[in-house]
């Protein structure tokens, strides 16, 4: 059922009542909070935690005017959230501590449900905070720890935050089955890349995340420093420093496109590695991930679990895909990992019955 590191799997409980699990979607308005809210349904008298990267639950999507379903709680379950959005919550909320983050919209505090209703969640905008927040809400009793990621924001999937991530997706990313698929594929296979296993590399990534420099790698484990900090100029100024005993690069921060473009430029005499931290550390074009693939291995130092897939057969456009031909793509693509429409009660009983 899920990509990655293999995990023990704890008797007695299934993959959406345990844990940390981040929601993250492929592009926006593709069905992640109707996800989410899926996910808090099945959470029978659990003591469900919620945290959001950026501003999600607001009624209305900010940049297109479109309604927005609203995260629904339920009676016990706590929220992380800034206090102006934790006004405009019509669940009851008992306040229970300052988190020790300021936000535009206010302090942000840990409040619990006295009853059912809707909750807005904003305020945290960095790793850090978020992972500040996931440990006072599991110091608190709450699990299993749902992540929302807002639009954009893929640090919710990091492996450090969220222990494994629920995929949404649909029509909005694509006009055909066949690039919803790929399209969806592009973020799914970067966030649960394999692991590099290698000593030599582990221990190049160690430095690299220690110096906050990046390191060509040999054969035979030498590192060589960049001649500039920033992975992308010393990329630029160290072309002349790749030999044919390179074995690739390790890379700190982030990677944009213009720092895979200087990886391709340095030739493909030989396939060579290029090892971040995590998936979320990958951000380049669809187009240019292919491209690059294609001649470089890349692995990381903390991989993703993939756990199930939600799709969205429709689009706020008007378009529409044949959910059933939506559903069949994404398995063939995916065929260990459960993958349902979250509005369709019959898919969705069948999921929450099987896994």
């Amino acid at each position: 059922m899920s990509q990655g590191e293999d995990r023990e799997e704890p008797k007695g409980e299934r993959w959406w009542e345990r844990g940390r699990l981040a929601v993250v979607g492929v592009a926006k308005n593709c069905g992640k909070t109707t996800t989410l809210n899926a996910l808090i349904a099945r959470q029978h008298e659990r003591s469900v935690g919620l945290v959001s990267v950026g501003i999600d639950g607001e009624q209305s999507d900010v940049l297109l005017g479109t309604e927005k379903p609203a995260i629904v709680v339920g009676e016990g379950h706590w929220v992380v959230s800034a206090e102006q959005a934790l006004a405009r919550s019509t669940a009851p909320l008992e306040y229970v501590r300052a988190l020790g983050v300021s936000s535009p919209l206010g302090q942000v505090m840990v409040a619990r449900a006295r009853g059912a209703g809707e909750v807005v969640l904003a305020g945290l905008r960095h790793r850090g905070d978020v992972s500040a927040a996931l440990e006072t809400l599991e110091d608190l009793g709450a699990d299993p720890v749902f992540v929302d990621g807002a639009y954009g924001r893929v640090v919710g999937a990091h492996p450090e935050v969220a222990q494994a991530i629920v995929m949404s997706t649909g029509a909005v990313v694509g006009h055909s089955v066949r690039e919803v698929v790929r399209r969806t594929s592009d973020v799914v296979d970067r966030l649960t890349l394999p692991a590099v296993e290698r000593a030599i590399w582990r221990e190049a990534l160690a430095c690299a995340q220690r110096d906050q420099r990046a390191y060509l790698v040999e054969d035979d484990g030498e590192l060589r420093e960049l001649p500039h900090a920033s992975g992308l100029v010393g990329l630029s100024q160290g072309r002349k420093l790749w030999r044919t005993s390179t074995a690739g690069v390790v890379v700190p921060g982030l990677v944009s496109d213009r720092v895979l473009e200087e990886l391709l430029a340095v030739g493909t005499q030989r396939r060579r590695m290029l090892v971040v931290g995590d998936g979320t550390a990958l951000h380049p074009s669809s187009k240019l991930w292919r491209r690059f693939r294609r001649s470089w291995e890349v692995r990381v130092g903390h991989s993703s679990r993939l756990l199930a897939i939600t799709y969205n057969p429709s689009s706020i456009a008007g378009a529409h895909l044949d959910g059933r031909a939506l559903r069949q793509g994404l398995e063939a693509r995916w065929p260990t990992v459960p993958v349902f429409n979250p509005v369709d009660p019959d898919e969705a009983a069948r999921i929450f019955r099987e896994c």
